[in-house]
């Protein structure tokens, strides 16, 4: 439902705007959310993590912890990017400047709603999680409607409706989160962000994976190409929802399994395995679907200006299936611990990305570009799958040669460990 929203708020502001306005949002835009992924640096991962394990025991220092650095270093981050990001970005289009100075106080909210996120999972409290994330697409959605009718829709306001979605979607979270037990623990901080530094390179190469297209195309092609790419990428949100969806209720589930049981089991990578199977058969449908639509329903709904993006949606639609595949295994091994398999997959499909773009970005545009991505995510699937087969062995060896749990302590089978409940975690227990 958050990705139908966020879907239809795309279309709406692209008809209004047009490529050349879609364009420079889509470009101002990624220069925020690649600051926060990368000055949280892998801080939300870890506490969801954290609290997955110790279930409420953390929670209240966990939330303490989040608002002190998301207040110190978001607040940086968007002061260093005001000096930087508004003159480089000049030659978009004559809003750009303006656009990208309303776009960077983005980067703090975005940073404690990704850590709150994670906490709503890590205590199984998928209902608020759903709820924050869909009420606050809807919100961008009311708001992007309400500009149109208004014909007030600029590049800013886009943004500015693009921001309060975010605000709207953190305040539902932080509901029910014991806020009056707030505390500060720098120790917990430091092992929090010990942690965050090692699968912090497996966000950061995803989000480049995905990026670094956009942001190389913002230096070398027209505000025009971009958004044809851009609504090519958005074609993508049914495949990618699956993907998406299934990564994160997958880590911490495996987490709180491995918390349970005092250990791992063969069986977490033999769950994985089954996961990313049944839900890329499922991503493989849905790509078939959006392929034969493509043709009549991108200019239906976008307008026959975004007839274009129709041969790059082709061009992308298996790479975003292996994508989703990639995601998911590499999830579920950092609920494992072993974010070394992102790094490796994800290295792999940036290297690509790095060598390919320069040769092919210039002579062919956004088409470039789609080979290019499509070419990254097919390199980190097969790595992923390969990596996936290496920790299984390793798992089935230390399961058979040392017991996983004392006597008597209950485990979960792989149905058990899937069925992640929103369940509200009893304010006096402990773990």
């Amino acid at each position: 439902m958050a990705q139908i929203a966020t879907a239809l708020s795309g279309i709406v502001t692209a008809r209004a705007l047009g490529p050349e306005g879609k364009g420079v949002v889509a470009g101002v835009m990624a220069w925020p959310q690649l600051s926060a992924w990368v000055l949280l640096l892998g801080l939300g991962t870890a506490t969801s993590l954290r609290v997955a394990e110790t279930r409420d025991g953390s929670v209240s220092e966990a939330l303490g912890n989040t608002v002190v650095y998301c207040l110190t270093v978001g607040v940086l981050g968007t002061v260093v990017g005001y000096a930087v990001l508004p003159g480089a970005l000049e030659h978009l289009g004559p809003d750009a400047r303006a656009t990208a100075h309303l776009a960077l106080l983005a980067i703090p909210i975005s940073m404690f709603t990704e850590v709150l996120a994670g906490i709503c999972l890590g205590l199984g409290r998928v209902r608020r999680y759903n709820t924050a994330r869909v009420v606050g697409g809807l919100t961008v959605l009311v708001a992007s409607l309400a500009l149109v009718i208004a014909d007030s829709a600029t590049p800013q306001t886009v943004v500015l409706a693009t921001m309060s979605g975010g605000l709207v979607g953190a305040t539902i979270a932080a509901g029910g989160l014991p806020w009056r037990r707030i505390g500060v623990s720098l120790a917990k901080l430091r092992r929090d962000l010990a942690y965050g530094l090692r699968v912090f390179l497996t966000s950061m190469l995803n989000l480049i994976n995905v990026r670094l297209d956009i942001l190389l195309m913002t230096a070398f092609v027209s505000g025009s190409e971009i958004g044809y790419y851009t609504i090519a990428n958005n074609a993508m949100l049914p495949i990618t929802v699956v993907g998406t969806t299934m990564a994160t209720l997958i880590m911490p589930a495996i987490g709180r399994a491995r918390a349970d049981r005092a250990g791992e089991a063969s069986e977490d990578g033999s769950l994985i395995r089954r996961t990313a199977a049944r839900y890329g058969l499922l991503m493989l449908i849905v790509a078939a679907v959006v392929a034969a639509a493509a043709p009549f329903a991108l200019p239906f709904v976008f307008g026959q200006a975004f007839e274009p993006a129709v041969v790059l949606v082709w061009i992308l639609l298996p790479g975003f299936v292996l994508r989703g595949y990639a995601h998911i295994v590499d999830a579920g091994l950092i609920g494992m611990r072993r974010p070394w398999v992102g790094n490796l997959a994800q290295g792999a499909g940036v290297l690509i990305t790095a060598a390919m773009l320069p040769f092919l970005l210039p002579k062919y545009g956004a088409q470039g570009a789609a080979i290019t991505s499509t070419c990254a995510y097919s390199a980190s699937a097969v790595i992923s799958l390969w990596a996936l087969g290496r920790v299984q062995r390793i798992a089935s060896k230390q399961t058979i040669s040392t017991p996983l749990a004392p006597i008597g302590t209950p485990e979960l089978d792989s149905t058990e460990i899937a069925d992640v409940r929103d369940v509200q975690p009893d304010p006096g227990t402990r773990s």
